[in-house]
């Protein structure tokens, strides 16, 4: 199905209400993947539009508590700490530069790790010399952080969550990878800002000289 109409039309209730009722009627087995270009739709659909269809469902499957069904904003790599490259710049070390202890109070405070979560604005370099904002940064099963790592923790939400938010750049690495990103048993997928879709993969697919 094709739905087109103007910001503000009623896009997003339009399929949430039938994907979520799905969710429901399937005993809460089935998922729904919904992508996006943005992370402000991708937000607004987390933290308001969502919600609100649970809420307004619940009155219809009173079987069903709305807490139940489970909904997850899954983030890349490069949104959260990564504890090794935090541990190597110094940021748990007393004597550690100032512009690091913010980061070290937050990891104390906050287990997440997701740098949307900061009520800070942290210096770029620091950022940089904290997440693994490039290509194969990452060590992977190698890493001696490998059972705190925040990210492995994040995705793991995946598969417990109905309902699953992200972006086109997420959709299209497991794409090219052939899976192992997002999980496999997923009944609806919603394309979002479809508009942006031929121009999001022609640019993750192509090559530039």
């Amino acid at each position: 199905m094709l739905l087109e109409g103007e910001t503000g039309f009623g896009k997003s209730f339009a399929y949430l209400f039938p994907a979520l009722t799905d969710v429901i009627t399937s005993n809460l087995k089935h998922k729904v993947l919904i992508v996006t270009s943005g992370i402000s739709l991708q937000e607004q659909l987390y933290n308001k539009d969502v919600p609100f269809v649970k809420k307004v469902l619940a009155d219809y499957f009173p079987n069903i508590n709305e807490e139940e069904i489970k909904v997850t904003l899954f983030k890349g790599r490069q949104n959260f700490i990564c504890n090794l490259k935090a541990s190597e710049a110094g940021v748990t070390d007393k004597l550690a530069d100032s512009r690091y202890k913010e980061i070290g109070e937050f990891m104390k405070r906050d287990k997440s790790g997701d740098l949307s979560r900061l009520d800070f604005v942290p210096d770029p370099d620091v950022l940089e010399n904290v997440t693994c904002s490039k290509p194969r940064e990452c060590v992977g099963k190698q890493c001696r952080f490998k059972s705190e790592c925040y990210y492995d923790k994040h995705k793991q939400n995946l598969f417990v969550s109905n309902v699953i938010i992200t972006n086109y750049h997420m959709l299209f690495s497991d794409i090219k990878i052939g899976g192992g990103i997002l999980p496999k048993e997923i009944e609806t997928i919603i394309l979002d800002e479809a508009h942006e879709v031929a121009r999001i993969c022609r640019d993750f697919s192509s090559t530039k000289i």
